[in-house]
């Protein structure tokens, strides 16, 4: 029950975000990963166009990602990720950035039953963006939860 619950959030945002896109422009696709040496995670995302237009540096921006997990402290394990949140960014072509997402964790069953819902856990990130807004690339580096060393790539729409 909590897997299609996760599932029509997800739908839900992805329309969202494409019928906000169509009214106020595009937003960006990305790869992001991390890593904190024995758990590493791998990502393909949509961040949406900027909410606040307006004003002159500051960026707000919703986000939706899913891709793999690796775990291996005695055993190695693997499962899927999926999250969605919100990212605030200040500055011109060289940004900070703060970002909080919401992530669903599900894992592969060790018994071959299937895919299993772990958790839903925080994953705050802080970091550095280049985004020079006449280039289609972005580049971020950053600390944050879970994965303590994140980078990740980008390109706009």
């Amino acid at each position: 029950m909590n897997f299609i619950k996760y599932i029509a959030f997800v739908a839900f945002l992805l329309v969202f975000q494409n019928v906000m896109a169509q009214e106020k422009g595009k937003g960006n696709v990305n790869i992001h990963a991390g890593t904190m040496l024995f758990y590493n995670t791998f990502s393909l995302g949509y961040e949406s166009f900027d909410f606040t237009k307006n004003l002159q540096k500051l960026q707000v921006r919703g986000n939706v990602k899913t891709g793999l997990w690796t775990a291996s402290i005695l055993d190695a394990n693997l499962g899927f990720q999926s999250a969605a949140g919100i990212s605030f960014l200040y500055g011109n072509n060289h940004k900070i950035e703060f970002s909080n997402d919401i992530v669903f964790h599900f894992d592969k069953s060790l018994k071959h039953n299937g895919i299993t819902y772990i958790a839903t856990t925080y994953r705050p990130f802080i970091g550095y963006r280049f985004q020079n807004p006449e280039k289609k690339l972005i580049l971020k580096l950053g600390i944050g939860w879970r994965e303590v060393f994140q980078c990740g790539i980008g390109f706009k729409i």
